[in-house]
């Protein structure tokens, strides 16, 4: 009777132990049952021994766990260099766009959408990669979240420059025109930096903790990187002595800043 029971649990396990033999071939970490059986607890504190061990190694490793840092820190600084640059031209768009409310409304159509892109991800992300393979799926994820970034901020100047075809910073569509424009283009824009941002944090779990920090190292650096890169580059636009209104708008050196960033 009792060797009946074992085959019969063994084979109610069976499932589990499928998923995660494939969960652990593609590199994901397995999360074991919370419940208080003994096993359960045993085969959660197997994973320390395992885990530090490899904190160890990459330890010794010197010159591979240097590289490793320099590329999580490249990897934090590619998440979120477009909202830095649009957030970082508050005064042009205020001065010469007449959108004294820029900064409020590109704040939250930036970073709004990445609330809903992280609770997407966190559900269906893990089962994307079970199904495809984490290089496939993540792969996939980084080329999509960077090229929709890419084409919306290029839409956005596109369409902002044709609509002052003087440079001079007068505006030929109406206001609800360009807000309506911001709006789409900056949605997009963030949902984008999300699923980066979403997908990077996977990759970075899946080594050692103690490199972990030099990911969001990266990610602060944007803005010390970028504000001596528009420093260098000077003034976007002109303002007019007598009246401190914006007279011109310099679109080469604004189109230099957002391909920089």
């Amino acid at each position: 009777m009792r060797a009946v029971q074992t085959e019969l649990e063994w084979q109610s396990d069976e499932p589990t132990r499928r998923s995660r033999d494939r969960a652990i071939q593609i590199g994901l970490d397995w999360i074991g049952s919370t419940g208080s059986s003994p096993e359960a607890g045993a085969a959660q504190q197997q994973l320390w021994p395992a885990d530090e061990a490899q904190e160890a190694e990459w330890q010794m490793r010197g010159r591979s766990s240097v590289a490793l840092a320099l590329c999580f820190s490249a990897i934090g600084m590619s998440a979120f260099p477009s909202t830095e640059t649009l957030l970082l031209q508050t005064s042009l768009f205020v001065k010469c766009v007449d959108w004294p409310q820029y900064y409020g409304l590109a704040t939250i159509t930036l970073f709004v959408p990445g609330l809903v892109v992280q609770v997407l991800q966190n559900r269906y992300d893990r089962a994307l990669n079970l199904r495809f393979g984490l290089r496939l799926a993540m792969g996939a994820r980084l080329l999509f979240g960077h090229a929709i970034q890419l084409l919306a901020l290029l839409a956005f100047f596109v369409q902002l420059r044709s609509d002052d075809p003087e440079g001079d910073g007068v505006f030929v569509g109406a206001v609800e025109g360009k807000q309506l424009l911001l709006v789409v283009c900056f949605v997009t824009i963030g949902t984008g930096c999300a699923i980066v941002y979403g997908s990077c944090t996977q990759i970075v779990a899946l080594f050692p903790r103690s490199h972990h920090a030099f990911f969001f190292i990266g990610t602060y650096s944007v803005s010390v990187m970028l504000s001596p890169v528009n420093y260098l580059i000077g003034d976007l636009y002109d303002k007019d002595t007598s009246t401190m209104e914006c007279d011109r708008i310099h679109w080469d050196r604004l189109a230099l800043y957002y391909g920089i960033g």
